[in-house]
């Protein structure tokens, strides 16, 4: 009695069959996955931030106060017109910086704040509420995702 060439085929090379089943099967779960090569995660971190933008700064050194009007959370930092400066500790999630007009604090992302912006010669307050964007550093499908929010302050508003 004769087997057919097929059976013959299959119990010769059922081994590397086995083998090329697995690496099929490991193949094709490793590129449906969100971690394949085309949905690459980097390991980029990233914290919520809030920047207030100076239409004006004011004349001389100057001090940036926020306040989250729901948790009572408080945020200040000093800032030189023109100059660069950074309220350590800005490799955290607690920094501010201050940079051409531009103020901003991390780890910190209220819907709405107090600001107090006050100067040798002068002071300011008004209640604000950012726009925000979220993002995601490492990639669509990748944590973390943080939100980055911005508003504008004119100082000399009517």
């Amino acid at each position: 009695m004769s087997s057919s060439p097929l059976k013959t085929f299959l119990i010769r090379f059922r081994i590397p069959l086995i083998l090329l089943a697995i690496v099929l099967v490991l193949l094709f779960a490793f590129l449906a996955s969100p971690y394949s090569p085309t949905h690459l995660c980097t390991l980029m971190g990233c914290f919520d931030s809030l920047e207030l933008s100076l239409v004006v700064e004011p004349p001389q050194e100057y001090t940036v106060k926020v306040i989250d009007t729901r948790s009572g959370e408080t945020r200040s930092v000093t800032c030189e017109p023109g100059n660069f400066k950074a309220s350590y500790p800005y490799s955290t999630s607690n920094g501010a910086t201050c940079n051409d007009g531009k103020v901003t604090f991390l780890g910190f992302d209220p819907d709405e704040l107090n600001i107090e912006i006050a100067w040798q010669t002068g002071d300011f307050f008004t209640v604000g509420q950012p726009a925000y964007k979220s993002f995601r550093p490492n990639g669509r499908n990748c944590p973390p995702e943080c939100r980055q929010g911005r508003l504008p302050v004119d100082l000399y508003q009517g």
